[in-house]
């Protein structure tokens, strides 16, 4: 595969589209909906939004909150954390009028991730992927495994990445792809 975790770049396989494609896992199936609308709102790649959040919370709507390092708690499909969410709605609120639950929190998702993709990332999903999960302070964009900010998952990169792979060919991604402590 082209391009994927070494680089940060978009894996060969994987789609851009900003609907999901025809033949998805069956997780992500109930989700088609949220992740199509909030995909072409914030003009992000729907499979990409489909991997994060299969890597967040495997696409379990009932996940339990988590505690991120500084002290908050990530919430729902995308482990959003409420400070961010208040900021993008500030931001962008015509994004969100009507919107709630899971559809709210994959608007938050998806909107931050194109945030990171314009600003931090410079176009480049690896980066993109880092500073989602690290914030856009924890990025070293030369080893897209280094921590600087001390948060965050090594391999969530190389993790994603693959998984967006998957999911655009419509594959089920590996069970050691996404945080088992949500299954």
């Amino acid at each position: 595969m082209a391009g994927g975790p070494q680089t940060g770049e978009k894996p060969g396989d994987a789609r851009e589209e900003t609907t999901l494609n025809e033949k998805i896992p069956g997780w992500l199936q109930p989700h088609r909906e949220i992740v199509n609308a909030a995909a072409q709102k914030a003009n992000f790649p729907a499979d990409l939004i489909g991997a994060v959040i299969f890597q967040e919370s495997g696409g379990n709507l009932n996940v339990i909150l988590t505690m991120n390092p500084n002290g908050g708690q990530d919430e729902g499909l995308m482990q959003v954390n409420p400070e961010t969410a208040k900021e993008l709605e500030q931001k962008y609120p015509d994004r969100f009028q009507g919107l709630s639950g899971a559809a709210k929190n994959v608007m938050f998702g998806a909107s931050y991730l194109k945030d990171m993709f314009d600003s931090v990332a410079e176009h480049n999903y690896g980066v993109t992927l880092r500073a989602y999960n690290s914030g856009p302070n924890g990025v070293d964009k030369n080893d897209l495994r280094a921590l600087p900010a001390g948060t965050g998952d090594k391999t969530y990169v190389d993790k994603v990445l693959r998984c967006w792979s998957d999911i655009s060919q419509g594959r089920d991604p590996p069970a050691d792809h996404y945080a088992s402590e949500f299954h």
